[in-house]
This record gives structure tokens, sequence and C-alpha cells, in this order.
């Protein structure tokens, strides 16, 4: 089998457009609290809570909503763009090798 290992790295501009946010914490209250904030229509988001574990506690969510809505988020949470359709990264970081 063929590996390659992969690496982020930091970028100073936007490499792609946000369509998902990452939400750390465990509390669903505070991710709703957040959202709130957003200025968008809650009904066009989707919230993918993560954990480290398969029955652990929540790390935080990811809320996708797609690239037509630009919701005016808190500083502590993290924007991602998709890559190739489905791969998620950072919107300020690329993926070595490419």
């Amino acid at each position: 089998m063929l590996t390659r290992e992969l690496r982020l790295i930091p970028s100073q501009v936007l490499e792609r457009a946000a369509e998902g946010w990452w939400i750390p914490g465990p509390d669903p209250v505070t991710w709703i609290a957040e959202v709130s904030t957003w200025g968008v229509e809650q009904a066009q988001l989707s919230f993918h809570p993560l954990s480290d574990q398969p029955q652990g506690s929540p790390l935080g969510v990811f809320v996708l909503s797609g690239r037509t809505t630009t919701p005016r988020t808190s500083p502590g949470v993290t924007p991602f763009g998709s890559i190739f359709g489905y791969l998620y990264l950072p919107v300020r970081c690329n993926l070595d090798p490419h």
C-alpha cells in the first residue's frame, strides 16, 4: 500500500471560500448561542458534532451551510472550505503535498 504524509501549511491569504465552521467546546447551548449571532437562517445549516471517541463527549461541532451563506462569526470560530468537493481544510491553510 502506498502511503503519503500530508501536512497543513498556514497561509496569509484566504485559499478557498468558507463553507463550514468549527465551533469548539462540548456544550450544544454554546453552539446554538454562537450560531444565533450569525445573521443567517438556521434552517440552512447542518450541525455535525465531533468526538475523539465513539461514545465520548463532543469536542465541538462542525457547521455546514454551503457557499451561499457568509455568517458573521465570533473570533473563536474557525472557517473551513472544501477541496475536491469533500475534504474540508481551514480557509487559511494549504495541503502539502498538493
